[in-house]
């Protein structure tokens, strides 16, 4: 924490964006920034940057529709994959190699051999692959089976649960009756 002496009056300056409050136990004013995004331990400043890149790329993406020329959307899919083919270093990828193999990432058929699973170019090829068609490599929506990206049912549950207004009926199981030799439900 950085002290700054004005008129007279001591603050403490936490960060650039300000609100004031008195801490009780000094009665010092404290003024604190609220931070624009939350604070993020677990990501670096490398990843936030290339989160927002693909968040772009991906808009630009999601922008094709049906009435489109095949070519130009042909032109939009290969340069989106080219330059997140190029974005995903090493460094980016490192903690993505991490997801394979586990429930809260994605499985592979190679998850009980030695080396487990799959080298980095398959992994970013199929994690680039899944990402443009809206699946998510979390949550084992998509497997790599033969080199593949594979979409499982949880993730077309999760491409379901994004469409506004659909609902799915309750469903009740129960046994059927007997009723005059014939079975009810």
């Amino acid at each position: 924490m950085a002290k700054k002496i004005e008129n007279q009056e001591e603050q403490i300056i936490v960060s650039d964006v300000e609100t004031k409050d008195e801490n009780a136990e000094t009665g010092l004013e404290v003024v604190s920034e609220k931070p624009s995004t939350p604070s993020r331990q677990l990501i670096t400043q490398d990843q936030i940057v290339f989160s927002k890149s693909v968040t772009e790329i991906l808009k630009e993406v999601s922008l094709m529709t049906d009435e489109m020329n095949p070519f130009e959307k042909a032109f939009i899919q290969a340069t989106a994959f080219e330059k997140l083919t190029a974005m995903m270093t090493k460094e980016i990828m490192r903690p993505i190699m991490f997801l394979q193999g586990n429930g809260i990432g994605f499985r592979t058929d190679r998850d009980s051999q030695t080396p487990k699973g799959y080298d980095e170019d398959t992994v970013r090829r199929c994690f680039i692959e899944a990402t443009l068609n809206g699946f998510s490599m979390m949550g084992n929506q998509v497997n790599i089976l033969a080199a593949k990206p594979y979409y499982t049912k949880e993730g077309f549950a999760g491409k379901l649960r994004t469409i506004p207004d659909l609902t799915f009926p309750t469903f009740i199981h129960q046994l059927p009756k007997e009723d005059g030799g014939q079975a009810k439900l």
